[in-house]
């Protein structure tokens, strides 16, 4: 964009400079040979004038051509990130699958094996969840901060400090940063 911008004062500053320059020769004796100099100065500044605003639509044509492409590989990134999302709930599509077959075969199967299939479930969503950036927000026995946290009850203690975690009822989560949801908690207070 600068080239863009000083191409176009050259072409502003070659304009002036003509223009003086004929004021400059007029102003003197007009013998045919300053006539001529000015008339030979005029085309070169002319044809400098020229080079210049062609150079000038080729940079804007090539500035445009720049921005399409930056378009286009933006898209297709987009694409793959999309796709790389899909490849992983894929994975825990499958892992419901298997799950439907194996405990649809008949029902002689322990609480066991069930919570180790919810367990493995559970497991691969906080995989995917943390690839995409977000991280649980680890609140047991942490203070209480009201940026990440949201009293949901108090429990009063005897040995304790004021404010500590206790319990989380809702896990909370941050996004680059950013509270989606903060935790859902029980804090403690010291009955003195």
């Amino acid at each position: 964009m600068g080239e863009n911008f000083d191409l176009e004062n050259l072409f502003k500053e070659a304009e002036k400079t003509v223009e003086e320059i004929a004021k400059k020769k007029k102003t003197k004796d007009s013998t045919t040979e300053t006539e001529v100099e000015i008339s030979k100065d005029k085309e070169e500044l002319l044809e400098e004038i020229s080079r210049l605003n062609s150079k000038l639509e080729d940079v804007r044509a090539e500035f445009s051509n720049f921005k399409q492409r930056t378009i286009k590989e933006k898209e297709k990134l987009s694409l793959f990130v999309e796709a790389d999302l899909l490849k992983e709930i894929i994975n825990i599509v499958d892992i419901f699958d298997y799950a439907k077959k194996t405990f649809s075969r008949g029902s002689n199967h322990t609480v066991e094996e069930y919570q180790k299939g919810f367990e493995l479930l559970y497991r691969e969503f906080l995989v995917l969840l943390n690839k995409l950036g977000l991280e649980k927000i680890e609140s047991i026995g942490r203070k209480f901060d009201p940026n990440f946290h949201h009293v949901v009850s108090v429990v009063e203690s005897e040995n304790g400090e004021d404010n500590v975690i206790i319990d989380e009822i809702k896990s909370g989560y941050v996004y680059k940063g950013i509270v989606i949801r903060p935790s859902m908690v029980k804090v403690s207070k010291n009955k003195k």
